[in-house]
């Protein structure tokens, strides 16, 4: 498990490499049962090379996607991570995680931040993520930063959506 110190630690958010696929790994490792299958919706292992690739080897345009960095005293660990990937009716598909120790602390809203600057810029029309049900406090999140939601057909996915208007400020709106 990543550790957060008792302190406010500094984090960075900077684009993922290719270069940082063993990094990803360890942080997919670290993650709880839990927190790995709201992620990704099933089990998983962060040992797998082909996961690690399809994490960082993105193409900055279609896929795009970021990696928080803090400090762990014996180097730079990822704490976070956050993506979208576009599909061809200018929809974006987000997905964010954070590590479980990590959690509370903002990080997530600094990270869809970037990511709703990134995708605006990118001409994304439509923002959206599918939530695991029972996965309350992501679904409040994404409540509280302007996102819709409908159960999706024979699941026990919920799709939160949100429209992207054409300039958009980087700070949380006020929901309509």
């Amino acid at each position: 498990m990543i550790t957060a110190p008792h302190a406010p630690s500094h984090v960075d958010i900077r684009p993922a490499r290719p270069a940082d696929a063993a990094a990803v790994g360890r942080f997919v490792q670290s993650l709880s049962e839990r927190s790995k299958r709201f992620r990704f919706h099933g089990a998983i292992s962060g040992d797998s090379p082909a996961l690690q690739k399809l994490l960082c080897d993105v193409d900055g345009v279609h896929h795009q996607a970021w990696l928080a960095w803090a400090d762990a005293g014996r180097g730079e660990i990822v704490v976070g991570e956050a993506r979208f990937v576009l599909s061809a009716d200018d929809e974006a598909e987000l997905a964010i995680a954070v590590a479980d120790d990590w959690q509370g602390r903002g990080l997530a809203d600094r990270m869809l931040r970037q990511l709703l600057g990134a995708a605006t810029t990118a001409g994304v029309a439509r923002l959206y993520g599918d939530v695991m049900d029972s996965n309350c406090r992501m679904r409040a999140f994404m409540r509280r930063n302007c996102f819709e939601s409908r159960r999706l057909v024979s699941s026990e996915l919920v799709r939160m959506s949100r429209t992207l208007p054409r300039s958009m400020p980087l700070r949380r709106p006020a929901c309509a």
